[in-house]
């Protein structure tokens, strides 16, 4: 049985042709990631603590801009 992928279900847009491309690399890079931090086990606090500060600085930019259009 043979499933014609480019002409999907009415009312549905297709798959784009890139997209096993899009999850071979991102499923290599998320390999590569996790080899790396069995190597390496600061990287691991490095990357949960730069994620902490960029969460941040997107509340305190958010808060920021919602406080200017508040007047």
């Amino acid at each position: 049985m043979e499933i014609n992928l480019n002409r999907g279900m009415p009312g549905m847009p297709p798959l784009p042709n890139q997209l096993p491309t899009l999850l071979l690399l991102l499923g290599g890079g998320a390999i590569f990631l996790g080899l790396l931090l069995f190597l390496n086990e600061w990287l691991l606090r490095w990357l949960v603590a730069s994620l902490f500060c960029v969460v941040g600085a997107v509340l305190v930019l958010t808060g920021l801009r919602a406080k200017r259009m508040l007047g």
